[in-house]
């Protein structure tokens, strides 16, 4: 009981000592000077809150002193500047002077020595390790770590024995020069801006000659390659620049540890470069994660060095909230000439909007290389009678010259189909009449603020996708993540093998193809009726076709990256938590892995609204579904021993599309015998947590 008792208080090295006293039979005097040091450890462990390094001369370490004195200090980010300045922890809304205060004594038993201090902090929900099979972890440099938001600034002399100072957290806080770019102020696709730009590229006689030439070439007008060449400008200066983007690389949600260094100045002289700027880079041009150097390395055993971590903790999340607004991007339209008759406040281009919406409306990439042929009925399929005879009478009764042969389609009117509205964010799959052109037609929209790592939860009310006899009405609902940019600063950790084959790149002979980095990432929760497994013969028995499951689909788009121990074709099972996943790639150049997991119609989409979550982490991707946070379901599951994990920056969209029956083989209902919707099918975003 004793020994339990003690390492409860995590007092090893008392523990120890009480061994050496029971086996050495000292007297009961010594156990009662023993039981006055352990009683004394434990007040000061208390008191100081803080893990010391033996002969600390670092006292009363307080890392949150201008915060609640919990434990763990919860604070969710500001986003109100993020898309411009980056996440700012805490923001000038959150503390007095926009900066976190810490504290700290130092007890110097030797008056004459000079010591110098330095306080460094790590996101550790979301990171690697320092040490991997007793080495150095070649990935815990990806970790986001940082220091003082200048980082030319090393340490700093203590002066006197009580000492205040403050830091925040930012983006980019190694201040690398991958992450800048131009001026953001001036990206805003204005309509003066553009304007500006295309009677200059007028008024230029060589440059407005190229214009023409393009034009032609393309079989556009003038004025549409006026527009789209100015768009292209404002979008390249973007890139170019001397301006520090904290955004394209923000802090991580999560929990935040602090750890505090103070040396005396012999020490300091042999603190490397690289630890004191952690901007700068070793000899081998690889950056240091002070927590391995001063845990693992070198200045764990440094004399002179005392190292102290916190045990108060400071715990981050991120709301996505519609009512911010809906920005609409010009250069996504590629359409001077818009229908604005559905703009508002709450949606629109405007500047404003620019600077603090959290979404932007989303278009999907159309696949040209599969054709809808579909027929010409327009239904209600959910709310009317619409039964599995009714579907396959439909299939056989029209021929080939009365099917309606196309594909689907974006919304070419801003903010008609998606929209906010009661501070919600509405989707709408619109309705048909009949006489009129017939079309499915698909929405979405997009977060703005990138982030890497985290559980992303949507709050969200998808359309139901069955009805009472069990007949898809087509939609396939879905959440999921996505790179936030094509540019180098947002590529995912170069291959170590053969490298990733480009999304575009399909076939046998895309394996030649594959490229060392790549930016290309995706993880997908895509809610559709298809088979269960991944082998069709037992499925389309009528009780499977009957059945009033949808497939939850779990991707991990990893580009066919052959860095995994364990990576595959075909199909594998792994488990976790009591459940077994089939994972499926088809073949060993096919880029995606997923599994499937049955879910009942009415679970989803009887509530007001369900939760659905993608866990991210540097190893795993965890998928779930539930009625409330604290009650999901495990719906999928992967690591990276299976299939690469991404790194890089990514956004959350969410969408209700017409997939092609070809994406999901074995469907046991083709998209193109399901009818033209009637009635708008609607859909709601409520907010997306990131924690």
């Amino acid at each position: 009981m004793k020994k339990k008792k003690l390492m409860n208080n995590k007092l090893p090295g008392i523990h120890i000592l009480t061994e050496t006293i029971q086996q050495n039979h000292m007297t009961s005097q010594m156990n009662k000077l023993f039981r006055f040091f352990l009683l004394l450890a434990i007040f000061s462990s208390t008191l100081y809150s803080c893990t010391n390094t033996t002969n600390s001369v670092i006292k009363n370490f307080d890392p949150l002193s201008n915060l609640s004195e919990s434990d763990t200090v919860a604070l969710p980010m500001d986003l109100d500047n993020a898309i411009v300045d980056g996440i700012i922890i805490p923001s000038s809304n959150q503390t007095s002077d926009g900066n976190f205060s810490f504290s700290f004594k130092v007890d110097k038993t030797d008056g004459s020595k000079q010591y110098y201090y330095k306080i460094y902090y790590q996101n550790s929900s979301y990171k690697f390790p320092e040490i991997k099979n007793g080495n150095l972890h070649p990935y815990c440099h990806e970790n986001f770590y940082g220091s003082w938001e200048d980082v030319s600034t090393g340490f700093k002399a203590v002066n006197g024995k009580s000492i205040t100072d403050k830091f925040r957290i930012v983006g980019n806080p190694r201040d690398e020069h991958l992450y800048y770019g131009g001026d953001m102020s001036k990206q805003v696709f204005s309509k003066e801006r553009i304007e500006g730009l295309k009677n200059a590229m007028r008024t230029t006689p060589d440059w407005f000659k190229s214009i023409q030439e393009k034009a032609a070439k393309e079989n556009r007008d003038i004025e549409q390659q006026l527009f789209l060449d100015a768009l292209w400008m404002i979008k390249d200066e973007s890139r170019k620049g001397d301006f520090n983007h904290r955004w394209k690389r923000n802090p991580r949600v999560g929990n935040y540890e602090f750890m505090l260094i103070v040396a005396d100045e012999a020490a300091l002289a042999n603190i490397p470069d690289y630890i004191k700027n952690i901007g700068q880079t070793d000899e081998n041009s690889a950056f240091i994660n002070p927590f391995y150097y001063f845990r693992n390395g070198e200045g764990s055993t440094m004399e002179g060095v005392s190292v102290t971590t916190s045990d108060r903790v400071l715990k981050v999340s991120a709301t996505i909230d519609p009512a911010k607004g809906l920005y609409i991007n010009p250069a996504q339209q590629r359409d001077e000439n818009i229908d604005t008759q559905y703009l508002s406040d709450a949606c629109n281009s405007t500047e404003h909007l620019y600077e603090h919406a959290h979404f932007e409306q989303y278009s999907h990439a159309i696949d040209r290389g599969y054709t809808m042929r579909n027929v010409p009925l327009v239904r209600d399929v959910i709310n009317e009678p619409y039964t599995q005879d009714d579907f396959f009478s439909a299939m056989e009764k029209y021929d080939s010259t009365e099917l309606i042969v196309g594909h689907s389609f974006n919304s070419q009117t801003p903010c008609e189909t998606a929209f906010i509205q009661d501070s919600l964010l509405t989707l709408i799959n619109p309705g048909n009449v009949e006489g009129q052109e017939l079309r499915k037609q698909n929405v979405g929209a997009k977060t703005r603020i990138g982030f890497t790592y985290g559980k992303f939860r949507g709050k969200i009310k998808f359309p139901r996708q069955l009805n009472n006899d069990n007949v898809w009405n087509g939609l396939t609902n879905a959440f999921w993540l996505i790179y936030q940019d094509e540019a180098e600063w947002n590529n995912r950790r170069p291959a170590e093998r053969d490298g990733y084959i480009p999304k575009g790149e399909d076939g046998e002979e895309s394996l030649a193809k594959k490229q060392k980095n790549y930016f290309y990432s995706e993880i997908d929760i895509e809610i559709v009726k298809t088979s269960p497994t991944w082998d069709n013969e037992e499925f389309l028995k009528d009780d499977d076709r009957e059945s009033d499951n949808v497939m939850f689909c779990c991707t991990n788009w990893d580009l066919a990256n052959q860095d995994p121990q364990k990576f595959f074709k075909g199909v594998d099972d792994i488990s976790y938590k009591d459940k077994t996943f089939e994972l499926h790639r088809w073949t060993d150049h096919y880029k995606a892995v997923t599994s499937k997991y049955p879910i009942k119609n009415d679970k989803l989409y009887d509530p007001e609204y369900f939760y659905y979550e993608i866990e991210w982490k540097p190893t795993e991707i965890i998928w779930r579904a539930g009625p409330t946070p604290d009650n999901m379901e495990l719906c999928g599951y992967m690591n990276d021993e299976y299939t690469s994990i991404p790194n890089n920056q990514m956004l959350c969209i969410i969408t209700q599309e017409f997939h092609y029956a070809e994406w999901w083989p074995f469907q046991p209902f083709s998209q193109n015998g399901v009818p033209f919707p009637k009635n708008d099918i609607k859909g709601k975003v409520y907010e997306i947590v990131v924690e």
